[in-house]
């Protein structure tokens, strides 16, 4: 009988889709990333994407909407899922739905709300400046950012993808990243000095920027950190030297992202000024992979001791956050990390053979051989967290369940 019932209110919830349903879905999903539950928020999210299709929101064509404000609204509630799917996506790990070639909506204008007047019409008379259209619009050029990195660089069938095509991929996503924030006006970018600004919005919108943009780029920069291709590659001198460089890139943008929090004084400040709910996955991130780079650094003493001291500041942060079980969580897997040799559990060496004149060949051949190695070694590496009594780290990274950031909700 519960079943029974329970089926009926679903489907009477969901029997036809509307602007206003999917507004309040879209409310639930920004609570549910809010008090830390992700995957949930994915789920709803899922149902958020498919209502929008229902609705026609793929297009925007003469007549897809009455009234100018109307046809205004579905462009942002569109972009608002575009932008939050693919934001976690990044977070979870996990493919974006929402392609670009599959939709056929322009961009919301740069308009304030004040001028969407009663009867459907936008007022032409310009208002104050808005902070929020700007930021928005730039946030939907990163996500599309994201989702090519997802497609193009971290898709399940890796294996059949060459070391030589996977440094272009990342060069090219680069390249993007950069352009991304040389568009970026004066008011949002966030290397300009902003001491004068007194807006809490544009502060705040900054500093996601800055977060994100650093996140994602040490994350791309990724593979050239990777275990298995430090310590098995038989590159040239040259091959060599780009590896390092780009590994220091990676480094680089990981203690740029803890270094972001130099300057905060309190924990309410924190949480005053960064979202809790990208600014923990951020950290994590951060923090692991400078505890393997700094592994993999033997012949920089000051630069190890510098690349400690920033583990030390993230685990700081993660200390202050008493009462989020999810910080403890990341917190307690870095220490594990930091205690690990990694050359104990390091992937053995193997001897992939050479192609036939062809100087990447070997390079090739051995990131395919390498990729698998990566998981064994992932697999070991897991096994040993747990048996320290970390948990997996599925569970630590990617999804934290019922875990809240603020102390309230239910937790396990």
């Amino acid at each position: 009988m519960y079943f029974a019932r329970g089926r009926q209110l679903f489907f009477d919830i969901f029997k036809n889709s509307t602007i206003q349903l999917v507004q309040c879905q879209m409310l639930a999903c920004f609570y549910l990333l809010i008090i830390n539950k992700p995957a949930r928020s994915w789920n709803i999210l899922g149902l958020v994407i498919r209502s929008c299709q229902n609705l026609g929101l793929v297009t925007d064509t003469e007549g897809s909407a009455s009234t100018a404000v109307d046809l205004e609204m579905n462009r942002r509630l569109w972009y608002s899922a575009y932008v939050l799917e693919h934001l976690i996506a990044l977070q979870l790990g996990r493919q974006p739905n929402m392609r670009d070639e599959d939709f056929l909506v322009s961009l919301p204008k740069e308009i304030s709300d004040w001028r969407y007047l009663d009867d459907g019409t936008i007022d032409p008379k310009p208002h104050e400046r808005d902070v929020v259209m700007p930021y928005f619009k730039a946030l939907i050029s990163f996500s599309r950012i994201i989702g090519i990195a997802q497609r193009e660089l971290f898709f399940l069938n890796k294996p059949s993808m060459t070391w030589e095509r996977t440094i272009q991929v990342i060069a090219n996503i680069d390249q993007m990243l950069s352009e991304w924030k040389s568009s970026l006006n004066k008011e949002l970018d966030f290397e300009r000095p902003s001491s004068f600004e007194t807006m809490t919005a544009l502060r705040r919108q900054r500093n996601f920027f800055a977060m994100k943009y650093h996140n994602l780029r040490s994350i791309i920069h990724r593979p050239h950190i990777t275990l298995a291709i430090m310590r098995h590659s038989k590159s040239t001198k040259r091959d060599s030297q780009a590896n390092i460089r780009e590994q220091d890139i990676c480094l680089n943008e990981a203690r740029e992202t803890i270094r972001l929090l130099d300057h905060i004084e309190s924990e309410r400040t924190l949480q005053w000024d960064f979202p809790l709910w990208q600014l923990i996955p951020c950290l994590m991130s951060a923090a692991t992979i400078l505890v393997v780079g700094q592994k993999l650094i033997t012949d920089d003493a000051k630069r190890n001791m510098e690349i400690n001291a920033d583990i030390n500041t993230c685990l700081t942060i993660f200390d202050s956050l008493q009462k989020n079980s999810a910080a403890q969580k990341c917190a307690a897997l870095i220490r594990s990390l930091m205690t690990l040799h990694l050359k104990d559990i390091a992937p053995p060496v193997t001897n992939a053979p050479s192609a036939a004149n062809s100087p990447c060949g070997s390079l090739e051949q051995q990131y395919d051989q390498n990729f698998a190695l990566d998981m064994d070694y992932l697999k070991t590496l897991e096994m040993q967290l747990a048996a320290g009594g970390v948990g997996t780290v599925g569970d630590t990274m990617f999804d934290w369940g019922e875990n809240n950031f603020f102390g309230y909700g239910e937790s396990k």
